[in-house]
C-alpha cells in the first residue's frame, strides 16, 4: 500500500458510465444527500479528492455497497496499477464495468473470490468482510488460528453486547479492526458484525483505516506564546506561562476541569506549577510526523499524542528548517459563533486583578470550559487570556492585572502585556473552548486608568465623635473627585461629607465597617474605596470561665450581646491571630459565644488547643474599639462513639419548635426494622422483639431515634450507664476514627444533651414539590435529587416562616420521611396511613399557612441544604363534603360542603378518571349539573380556593348506569353476560370491578388485604382466601360492585363436589392408571441409547432433546427444566414453561425471562435475581436438561382438597392462560384461556391419600377445555407413514404423521401404542405402551410428527412377538378430540442394517453448509437454529458411522431453516402504533388509587419497537403517578421484546405497579 503518495484519482469514467446502468457502480455525480449526514465531513472529503462521485441519484450514503463497488473506491484511492488474470470467474465478464477494479484488487489479494470460480460482484459486503479488507489493506497480522468463543470473549469484555453473534472466521479480524480503531461499533454498543456495511460506513472505515491520509492529526501542548501568537496577539515579551501556588487547581485539567485543556509543569521545588499552555488538536504532514519529539512527556512542550481520526478543527503546524515550530491560526475562526444577548458587567476592582469581566448569561452552560481567550481594543490590540489566572472557568470570568494588584491565592499576577490597554475601549471578546470552537462577544467597554493608591485610607472613629480624618495622596490633578459613604448593607451615612481631609457626618450613627469611595466625575480614571469603622468605646462581653463562654457584661442588652458576637472579626490565641470571617478563617467563638475548643486551622485540620491546657485569648469585633481578652483552660478531649439518640434529643438543639419530636409507631414492623446501613430506615433504632411479635404479646414496633456519631469526653461517657442492650436508648460502640458529621453531647448531673450536628454542610440545587393530597399524611413534600445515594439518611429539619417568624421541623424515618426524597406530614386532619400506622401532628400544625424556605437532610457526610420556597395551604376537616352517586342520564346529583371557612373562596372543577372535564358542569345550590348523557364511570369534583390560603379538596363519586350486564352461571363458577348483554358489556363490567363482598366482607382488587376473587374472564377463583377450608356444599353469599354500575351482581355460589383445573403431571403419575405396559414404573436405566442419553428406563423424566435439536419443542405441551452450574459451583434449577419467537430466551411458569447463548460451551443461560434490595444478573454453565411430565392436563378435583392441590402441585385455574410453543413454519405457538369441565377430553379425576395424590384413567370427553373454543378435530388431514428402520434416535419402530399435521402437533401432549399382534381386526390388543416426549414423541417443523417406540424399561413385546403385524397408535392433545391411526408393521419397519451416508449426500450437507453460513452472518432471527444445524452437518460430515436416514432428516432440516431465514429477510416489516388504555392496579400495599395509564407501543414484526405515554394521560391529577409511569416508561427493556418475552422484562424498581401495567399494554398491542 502507497500510504505516501498523494491519492487522487486520475480517471473515474468506467465508474461514471457505470452509474448510468442498473445495478452499477457505486457512486454518482451529486452530492446533496450527504448534507447533515453524521458521515457528511469524510464523504465530502472524499469527493474534493476525486475517489468518489456522484449523479442525479446522488451518493446515497445509507444505501449498502456491493463488493464491485468497494473494489473500485479502495482502487480510486490506493491507484494500483498491476492487475491479475480473472478469466476464471464465472461472473466477472472483460465488457463488465468493474472488471479492471477487480481484477487490480484481486492482484493485491485485498478482495478475492468466493468460491464455486465466483467473485460476486453484485453481492453486499458485510461489515465482516469489511474488516477483512481494512486488515489486509494495511497488512494487519491476524492469527486465523485463534479461537473465535476466546475472541468473542475478548469483544464482550470490550463492551459489545452482540458480541457472540460474530461469526468463526471473521472473529480474529473484526478483533483486529476494533484494536486498530478501523471499526468502534454503534452507540448501542454493538457490532452488528453479520449486517450489510453502507457506503458511509465504508468510506469513514477506510479513512479510518488510514489510506486516504496526507496529513497527521495530533493532539499537542502548545505553550501560550505559539498558541496566541497565531491568533494575533503581540505580547511584551511573549505570552507567559500561569504560576499556581494551588497545585490542586492547576491539575484540574480534565475536558470538565477547571483548567480544562491546558498542561502543566510542576516546578523545580515541587511547590507549584507553571500552566504552560493549551493542550489543542494540531495537523501536521505526514511526512513531518517522524520529525516530532516522541519522548517527551506529557508535561513538555510539543508533547503529542496521534488521533484515529480528523478533527473538526485544528492549528497548522509547520516545521521550519531551524527545527522550530509556526503555529496557523485555528481553523475554527472561521467559522466564529457571535454570541447574542449577551452584556457585561465590568469591574475596576477584583481579588483576581485590577479589570473583571462578568457576563450575563451562564457561558459556562451555552459554550463549554473555555482554555483560553482573546480581548481586542477598538485600535485592533488582541491581549491574550489565560487559563486560571485569566479565564476563570467556573462561570467563564476574565480577570487581569495591569500592575496594582499583583498576587491571586498567592499566585504572582502578569501585568506588563495589559498595562496598554488602561484607556481603551474593549470591542469585543472571543473564548477558546475545549471542543475546538471559536465564539466571539461584541461589546463596547471603556477600561478606566488605574493608579497607586496606598496613601489613600480613613481613620477610624468612635460613633458620636462626628468626624475622622481622610488621607488621599497621589490622585491625578484632573480626577474629578465624587465621594460616597456607606455601611455594610450599602445605605448611605446619613449626613455625610468629606471637605479638607475630613468626613463628617450628623447623630451617632451604628458602629460598624464603613465604605469611602470616591469616583472621577470624567470617567477617564477607576473609581477607588477604602473601609474604616465606626467604633463604640462600650464593653458587652465578659468571658464566663466555668461555662467556657463568652457571656453579657451586667450593663449590656441582649440585643447588644447578640450584636457583639455577629461582628467579632478575629481572636488571638496565644500570639496567633485567627480571622473570623473569609478565606482561611478558623470559628473560635461560637453563635452562642462558647468557646470553639475543637477548632482547627490549616489544610491538615491542626488543632489549636490543646486538652487541659491555659490560653491567652483576645476577641476583636468590628465597631468595637475595645478588645475582650481573657484566659480560658481547653477541656478534656473527647472521643467518639456511635450512639442510640432519641429523636426528641436528636432535634432539641436542631429546631426551635416547642413540641418534641416523637417516635415513630409503626404496626409493620417489616419495615421499621429494617434500619441496616443503607436500608429503608437505615442509621435508626426500635424497640422490636422478634419473640414477642410472634407470640402476639408486642402490637406495634416504635422507630425511637436515630444511630449517630457523638463526641464526648471520657469522663462524661462515663457518667453514663452502661447497657448491652442495642435498642436502649444512649447505647453506644466506640469508632475508631473521627466521622465526618457527629453531635457534641454534654453529661451534666446525670443527664446527656446534644448540641447542633457538626460537619460540613453544603448547598444543593434541587426541585421541590409540594402536594395536599398523600395517603400518607396531609402533606407531601417531594425533593428531586439523588445527591445521597445509598447513605442514610438520620433526619431532615424543614425550616418555614409564617408571620415574619421563622419555625423549625424535624422528620422522622418511614413515617415522614419515605426513600429520602419524600417528606410527608400530617397536622391532624389525617390521623393514620394505609398500613394502620397513627400519624404524630402536633409537631406539625404550625406548617400550614407558613412558607417553606428550606429543606436540611442530616447525613453520615454532613448537612445537606436545599432552598425552597413553598406556601403550605391550610387543611380543615372535611368529612361532610361527600357527592351522591347518581345515574349518567340524571342531568344532576347533590353536593354537601359542610364545615368550609367562610373566607374561602370556592372554584370548582369536575373531571372524570382521565382528567377530562365533565361537559356542562357546574356547580350551585348545592347541586352539580351536566350536560347530556356523559360515560359512566369514577369522576372527581375538585374545589380550590381562588385566594389561594386554603388547600384544595377532592371527592369522588360515580355515574352510573341502571343496567345489570352480568350473570352469574353456577354450572362454571363464573360471570357471563345477562340475558340481552353483549360481549363487550359484560367485558366493561369485569374490567371495572372494584369489591366483592363475600358472606358480607367486602374484598378490594387489589392493594392491601384485597383479593381477586373475579379474574378478568369471570371465573371465581375458589383459591383466594375467603374461600380458605371450603368444601363441597358450602354455600357463599356473594355481591360484586363495579364502578359506573347502580347496581351490584349478588349471587350464592354453593361449592360444587369437583374442581376443574390443569395441572402439571410427570409422565409416571399421568400414566399410572393407564393400564399400559411397566405403568407406575418410574426406574431410570443407566444403558445409553445411539445418541448418548438415558432414556431406556420407565416412566422418568426425560434427558433427550439436546440443544442442537431445539429444546424450546417441549415447551409446546410438556413441563421441564434445565439444570445449570453458577460460578461459584451452584446447581440451579430453571423451569422452562415457553420460549421466544426467536429461541434466544426461555421463560418458566412465573414469567422468569432467562437469556441462552448457545454459541458458548456450554451453553450459558442468564437470568436476573434478587439478592437482597438489589437486582443481579445470574450466568449459569447448562448442566443438564430433563423432561419431567405433560404440562396442561385436565383433572377434576374435591372441593376440600382443591386449595391444598393448588399449593403442591403447578397449576392452571380456570380463565388463566395456556400458552407453549415456538412457531416455525408448520407448528405454531399458540394461547388459550382454561376452561376445563366435566366434559373435557382427557380429564383424569384426583384422589388423595394421606398427603399425596393420585390420578384416574383419563376419560374421553367432548369439550375442548379451553374458553370459547368447540373441541377440535386436529387429525384431519393427517396421514400415516411406517418409517423404515433406522434407529438414528434409539427407537426400534417409527412412525410419522404427516399431511396437516402442524396443529395435531402442537396440541401433542403424550402418545398411546397398542400392540394386535396378527389380529388385523384391531380387536384384541397384546400390549399397550406408554410414551415420553424426546424419548419417544417428536414433531418436526416441516417433516412430520416422527414417533418412536423405544427399546427401553416402559416397552418390551411380549413374549413370542417379534412387532410385526397390526398396530394403532393415539395422539392425546390439548383441546383437540383424541386421533388414532392403524397402521401394518413388516420386517422392513424394524432393526436391520442401516446404509452409510452417500457421497451425494456429503455434496449437498457441504453445499448447505456455505449457504446457511452466508445467511447466518446476516442475523436471521433463527440464526441460533441455523448455527446449531451447521455444526451438526460438520459433525455428521466427519462421522465414518453416519446413515443415509440420518444425512437425509438433516439435510431437509437445513433446507427447511435456509428458506425460513431467505423469506424472512427478504421480508420488510413495517412499523405501526398501536395505542392501548390499561389500568394501573396498587400492589398490597394500597399505596394509591387505580387509574388509567393510556399506552403507544410501536410494534414492527411482531415485536416492541418504542414505548411511549400518551400526551391524552392526566394521571387522576396525581404528579406521583405521573413520575412513576413515566420512570416505567423509560426503564422497562421492552424494545425487540415478543408478546411471549414480554412478562419475562424486569420490572423498574419503585415503579412496579406503572411496569406492569404498561407490560400488559405491550402485549396487547402485540396480540392486536
Amino acid at each position: 500500500m502507497n500510504n505516501n503518495a498523494k491519492k487522487t484519482l486520475r480517471v473515474l469514467s468506467v465508474a461514471t458510465a457505470a452509474t448510468m446502468m442498473v445495478g452499477g457502480a457505486a457512486f454518482a455525480v451529486n452530492a446533496d444527500d450527504i448534507h447533515g449526514h453524521w458521515a457528511e465531513k469524510t464523504l465530502q472529503q472524499f469527493i474534493d479528492n476525486g475517489w468518489i462521485q456522484g449523479d442525479e441519484g446522488g451518493i446515497r450514503p445509507d444505501s449498502t455497497i456491493t463488493r464491485a463497488e468497494m473494489a473500485t473506491v479502495v482502487d480510486a484511492v490506493e491507484e494500483y496499477t498491476e492487475e491479475a488474470d480473472v478469466s476464471g470467474y464465472k461472473d466477472v465478464a472483460k465488457t463488465d464495468w468493474f472488471y479492471k477494479q477487480v481484477a487490480k484488487i484481486v492482484k493485491a489479494n485485498v478482495m478475492v473470490g468466493v468460491g464455486d470460480n465466483k467473485w460476486a460482484p453484485q453481492g453486499d459486503v458485510t461489515r465482516e468482510q469489511a474488516a477483512v479488507i481494512m486488515c489486509k489493506l494495511n497488512d494487519v497480522s491476524v492469527d486465523t488460528k485463534a479461537n473465535a468463543a476466546d475472541i468473542r470473549a475478548q469483544l464482550s469484555k470490550l463492551g459489545y453486547t452482540d458480541a457472540n453473534a460474530v461469526s468463526d472466521w471473521a472473529a480474529p479480524y473484526i478483533l483486529a479492526a476494533v484494536q486498530n480503531g478501523y471499526m468502534s461499533g454503534y452507540p448501542d454498543h454493538t457490532l452488528r458484525s453479520g449486517n450489510n456495511i453502507t457506503r458511509a460506513e465504508a468510506i469513514v472505515m477506510l479513512d479510518k483505516a488510514g489510506v486516504t491520509e496526507q496529513f497527521a492529526y495530533v493532539t499537542m501542548n502548545v505553550p501560550y506564546d505559539d498558541f496566541y501568537k497565531a491568533e494575533g496577539v503581540t505580547a511584551v515579551d511573549g505570552v507567559d506561562a500561569v504560576t499556581s501556588a494551588t497545585m490542586k487547581k492547576s491539575r484540574m485539567n480534565t475536558e470538565t476541569g477547571l483548567t480544562a485543556g491546558t498542561y502543566y509543569k510542576t516546578a523545580d521545588d515541587e511547590k507549584s506549577d507553571s500552566i504552560r499552555g493549551v493542550v489543542c488538536t494540531v495537523r501536521v504532514a505526514k511526512s513531518d510526523l517522524a520529525k516530532l519529539n516522541a519522548s517527551l512527556t506529557e508535561h513538555d512542550d510539543y508533547y503529542y499524542t496521534t488521533l484515529d481520526s480528523v478533527p473538526e478543527n485544528y492549528k497548522e503546524l509547520t516545521i521550519n528548517k531551524d527545527g522550530s515550530y509556526s503555529f496557523g491560526k485555528t481553523t475554527a475562526a472561521v467559522d466564529t459563533e457571535t454570541l447574542k444577548d449577551t452584556t457585561v458587567t465590568f469591574k475596576t476592582s477584583s481579588k483576581y486583578g485590577d479589570y473583571q469581566m462578568k457576563f450575563s448569561t451562564n457561558l459556562l452552560e451555552k459554550i463549554g470550559r473555555a482554555y483560553g481567550a482573546t480581548v481586542t481594543t477598538t485600535d485592533g490590540t488582541s491581549y491574550a487570556m489565560r487559563s486560571l489566572e485569566n479565564v476563570w472557568n467556573k462561570s467563564l470570568e476574565l480577570a487581569w492585572s495591569v500592575g496594582f494588584t499583583t498576587t491571586a491565592h498567592g499566585n504572582p499576577l502578569v501585568s506588563d502585556d495589559y498595562v496598554s490597554m488602561m484607556g481603551k475601549t474593549i470591542k469585543s471578546v472571543a473564548f477558546y473552548t475545549v471542543d475546538g470552537k471559536i465564539y466571539s462577544l461584541d461589546c463596547e467597554q471603556y477600561v478606566p486608568v488605574k493608579f497607586a493608591t496606598e496613601n489613600f485610607k480613613v481613620e477610624n472613629a468612635l460613633a458620636d465623635s462626628g468626624s475622622t480624618s481622610v488621607e488621599m495622596k497621589d490622585f491625578p490633578k484632573d480626577y474629578e473627585a465624587e465621594y460616597k459613604v456607606t455601611d455594610a448593607k450599602g445605605n448611605e451615612l446619613e449626613g455625610a461629607s468629606v471637605k479638607d481631609g475630613k468626613i463628617s457626618w450628623t447623630g451617632t450613627p451604628a458602629t460598624g465597617k464603613y465604605t469611602l469611595t470616591v469616583s472621577d466625575k470624567s470617567g477617564k480614571y477607576a473609581s477607588f474605596s477604602t473601609t474604616f469603622e465606626l467604633q463604640t468605646d462600650a464593653v458587652v462581653a465578659t468571658y464566663d470561665a466555668e461555662n467556657g463562654k463568652l457571656v453579657k457584661t451586667k450593663d449590656a442588652t441582649d440585643e447588644q450581646f447578640a450584636n457583639y458576637l455577629s461582628n467579632i472579626s478575629s481572636v488571638t490565641v496565644g500570639d496567633t491571630t485567627y480571622n473570623a470571617t473569609g478565606k482561611g478563617s478558623v470559628k473560635i467563638i461560637n453563635e452562642d459565644g462558647s468557646i470553639n475548643f475543637d477548632a482547627t486551622t490549616g489544610a491538615e485540620k491542626t488543632p489549636i488547643f490543646e486538652s487541659g491546657k491555659e490560653y491567652n485569648l483576645e476577641v476583636a469585633a468590628t465597631g468595637y474599639k475595645n478588645n475582650v481578652s481573657f484566659k480560658a483552660t481547653a477541656p478534656e478531649a473527647k472521643i467518639y462513639v456511635q450512639m442510640n439518640i432519641p429523636y426528641a434529643d436528636f432535634y432539641a438543639a436542631e429546631i426551635n419548635n416547642e413540641d418534641a419530636v416523637d417516635a415513630v409507631t409503626s404496626a409493620t414492623n417489616s419495615k421499621s426494622i429494617r434500619n441496616s446501613d443503607g436500608d429503608l430506615v437505615g442509621g435508626t433504632y426500635n424497640d422490636y422483639n422478634a419473640d414477642a411479635w410472634s407470640a402476639g404479646t408486642q402490637k406495634e414496633v416504635h422507630i425511637k431515634g436515630v444511630s449517630y456519631p457523638v463526641a464526648i469526653t471520657p469522663s462524661e461517657l462515663a457518667q453514663l450507664t452502661k447497657t448491652d442492650d442495642k435498642q436502649a436508648d444512649y447505647y453506644y460502640t466506640e469508632l475508631e476514627s473521627a466521622p465526618a458529621a457527629y453531635k457534641t453531647a454534654t453529661v451534666k448531673d446525670g443527664k446527656i444533651s446534644f448540641g447542633e450536628a457538626q460537619g460540613k454542610t453544603t448547598k444543593l440545587e434541587a426541585k421541590t414539590e409540594l402536594s395536599t393530597s398523600t395517603a400518607w399524611g396531609d402533606y407531601l413534600l417531594d425533593v428531586d435529587t439523588d445527591a445521597f445515594g445509598t447513605g442514610n439518611v438520620y433526619g431532615v429539619v424543614i425550616s418555614a416562616e409564617k408571620d415574619g417568624k421563622t419555625t423549625t421541623y424535624g422528620m422522622r424515618q418511614e413515617e415522614n420521611i419515605w426513600r429520602k426524597t419524600e417528606i410527608a406530614w400530617s397536622s391532624g386532619i389525617k390521623k393514620t396511613e394505609p398500613h394502620g400506622n397513627v400519624l404524630n401532628y402536633e409537631h406539625y400544625v404550625g406548617l400550614m399557612g407558613s412558607t417553606i424556605k428550606s429543606v436540611t437532610y442530616y447525613t453520615a457526610d454532613g448537612e445537606y441544604t436545599i432552598d425552597a420556597d413553598l406556601y403550605v395551604p391550610v387543611k380543615f376537616t372535611t368529612d361532610n363534603f361527600k357527592v351522591e352517586n347518581a345515574l349518567a342520564d340524571s342531568g344532576s346529583t347533590s353536593v354537601e360542603m359542610k364545615d368550609f371557612p367562610s373566607d374561602y373562596q370556592a372554584e370548582y372543577k369536575v373531571t372524570d378518571a382521565k382528567g377530562n372535564e365533565l361537559e356542562g358542569a357546574s356547580v350551585k345550590d348545592g347541586k352539580i349539573s351536566w350536560t347530556g348523557t356523559p360515560a359512566t364511570g369514577k369522576y372527581t369534583l375538585t374545589v380550590s380556593d381562588k385566594s389561594g390560603k386554603y388547600a384544595s379538596f377532592s371527592t369522588t363519586f360515580e355515574l352510573q348506569i341502571s343496567a345489570m350486564p352480568a350473570a352469574y352461571q353456577a354450572s362454571n363458577l363464573r360471570v357471563v353476560s345477562a340475558d340481552g348483554a353483549s360481549a363487550e358489556e359484560l367485558s366493561s363490567f369485569l374490567s371495572n370491578v372494584s369489591s366483592v363482598a363475600v358472606n358480607g366482607k367486602s374484598y378490594g382488587v387489589s392493594g392491601r388485604g384485597g383479593a381477586k376473587v373475579i379474574g378478568s374472564n369471570g371465573f371465581v377463583d375458589l383459591t383466594t382466601s375467603p374461600f380458605t377450608g371450603m368444601k363441597a356444599g358450602d354455600t357463599y353469599k356473594i355481591s360484586v360492585k363495579a364502578t359506573g354500575y347502580a347496581k351490584t351482581l349478588d349471587f350464592e355460589l354453593t361449592v360444587p363436589d369437583k374442581i376443574y383445573a390443569y395441572a402439571n403431571l410427570s409422565y409416571n403419575e399421568y400414566w399410572a392408571s393407564e393400564g399400559v405396559y411397566a405403568a407406575g414404573n418410574d426406574s431410570s436405566s443407566e444403558e445409553a441409547d445411539v445418541k448418548g442419553e438415558l432414556d431406556k428406563g420407565g416412566f422418568d423424566a426425560v434427558s433427550r432433546a439436546t440443544t442442537n435439536h431445539g429444546l424450546h419443542r417441549g415447551s409446546f405441551q410438556q413441563t421441564a427444566v434445565i439444570e445449570a452450574t453458577t460460578a461459584d459451583g451452584q446447581t440451579v434449577s430453571m423451569g422452562v414453561d415457553h420460549w421466544s419467537e426467536d429461541n434466544t430466551k426461555f421463560y418458566d411458569a412465573n414469567g422468569t425471562e432467562y437469556t441462552v447463548d448457545r454459541t458458548a460451551k456450554p451453553m450459558s443461560i442468564s437470568y436476573k435475581t434478587r439478592q437482597g434490595r438489589e437486582t443481579v444478573t445470574v450466568t449459569a454453565s447448562f448442566k443438564d436438561y430433563k423432561i419431567t411430565g405433560i404440562k396442561y392436563v385436565p383433572v377434576a378435583v374435591d372441593a376440600a382438597d382443591y386449595q391444598d392441590f393448588c399449593k403442591k402441585y403447578t397449576v392452571v385455574k380456570n380463565g388463566q392462560s395456556v400458552q407453549g410453543g415456538y412457531g416455525e413454519q408448520n407448528l405454531k405457538a399458540y394461547t388459550g384461556v382454561a376452561a376445563v369441565d366435566a366434559a373435557t377430553n382427557g380429564l383424569k379425576t384426583v384422589s388423595k391419600s394421606g398427603d399425596a395424590y393420585t390420578f384416574s384413567a383419563r376419560q374421553t370427553g367432548t369439550g375442548s377445555g379451553l374458553l370459547d373454543q368447540e373441541q377440535a378435530n386436529d387429525g384431519t388431514g393427517v396421514t400415516t407413514e411406517v418409517k423404515e428402520y433406522s434407529g438414528n434416535y434409539g427407537e426400534f419402530l417409527r412412525v410419522d404423521l404427516n399431511g396437516t399435521y402442524g396443529a395435531l402437533g402442537a396440541a401433542m401432549q403424550t402418545v398411546k401404542w397398542t400392540y394386535y399382534g396378527s389380529d388385523s381386526t384391531y380387536t384384541t390388543p397384546v400390549a399397550t405402551y406408554g410414551t415420553k416426549f424426546a424419548a419417544d414423541n417428536w414433531m418436526h417443523k416441516s417433516m412430520g410428527i416422527q414417533l418412536g417406540l423405544t427399546d427401553s424399561v416402559r416397552c418390551q413385546l411380549p413374549e413370542g412377538t417379534d412387532g410385526t403385524g397390526y398396530w394403532a397408535l393415539t395422539v392425546y392433545g390439548l383441546g383437540t378430540s383424541d386421533y388414532t391411526t392403524q397402521f401394518q408393521v413388516t420386517a422392513e419397519n424394524l432393526p436391520s442394517t442401516v446404509a452409510g451416508i452417500t457421497d451425494e449426500q456429503k455434496t449437498e450437507l457441504t453445499n448447505l453448509i456455505a449457504t446457511a453460513q452466508e445467511l447466518s452472518a446476516k442475523n436471521p432471527s433463527n440464526k441460533a437454529a441455523l448455527d446449531e444445524h451447521i455444526a451438526e452437518a460438520q459433525a455428521m460430515l466427519n462421522n465414518a458411522d453416519a446413515t443415509q436416514p440420518e444425512a437425509a432428516e438433516l439435510i431437509a432440516d437445513l433446507q427447511g431453516l435456509i428458506k425460513a431465514a431467505q423469506d424472512e429477510l427478504n421480508k420488510q416489516p413495517e412499523s405501526k402504533t398501536v395505542t392501548e388504555t390499561v389500568k394501573v392496579n396498587p400492589d398490597a400495599e394500597g399505596d394509591f388509587d387505580p387509574y388509567d395509564l393510556i399506552v403507544d407501543v410501536v410494534v414492527k414484526d411482531g415485536k416492541v419497537e418504542a414505548i411511549s405515554l400518551n400526551s391524552a394521560n392526566t394521571y387522576d391529577g396525581d404528579k406521583h403517578n405521573k413520575k412513576y409511569s413515566e420512570q416505567a416508561a423509560s426503564g422497562l427493556a421492552l424494545s425487540g421484546k415478543t408478546a411471549a418475552e414480554v412478562d419475562g422484562v424486569d420490572i423498574v424498581s419503585g415503579a412496579t405497579c406503572s411496569s406492569n401495567a404498561i407490560k400488559e399494554a405491550a402485549k396487547a398491542a402485540l396480540s392486536e
